[in-house]
């Protein structure tokens, strides 16, 4: 079984030392900041044999005002995500790399939300 939910949940877990709510389905009017953890994609990771990749997108909102707090908390948020390397999910599949794909930050009415693509491998 693809361990989805675990992958998820570690995520979950990294995300959420950053001091700052992290929802999988954000609640209407959530102050901001917060993080989403957001869809993803999957494939398998034919040429290592048995094992998995992840596109999985992590979203970051805040009000602030300018780009700092964005910035900032994109940064912090990419670093934790690295920590996941080489983690285990289960007795069968652990976190064998962390990439970050791409990152984006657009300016909303009235906030910023950080789109950021990581790409992760289980095996």
């Amino acid at each position: 079984m693809i361990p989805i939910n675990e992958l998820q949940a570690k995520i979950y877990q990294c995300l959420s030392d950053l001091d700052i709510k992290v929802y999988d389905e954000v609640p209407l009017n959530s102050p901001m900041p917060l993080i989403s953890i957001g869809d993803y994609n999957l494939y398998s990771m034919e040429y290592k044999g048995e094992g998995y990749i992840f596109e999985w997108t992590i979203n970051i909102y805040t009000e602030y005002e300018g780009k700092k707090q964005v910035n900032e908390l994109v940064s912090k948020a990419i670093n934790k995500l690295y920590e996941l390397s080489e983690s285990n999910l289960n007795e069968f599949y652990s976190i064998d790399d962390v990439i970050l794909n791409n990152t984006n930050i657009n300016r909303l009415e009235g906030f910023y939300v950080a789109n950021i693509s990581i790409k992760i491998e289980i095996c």
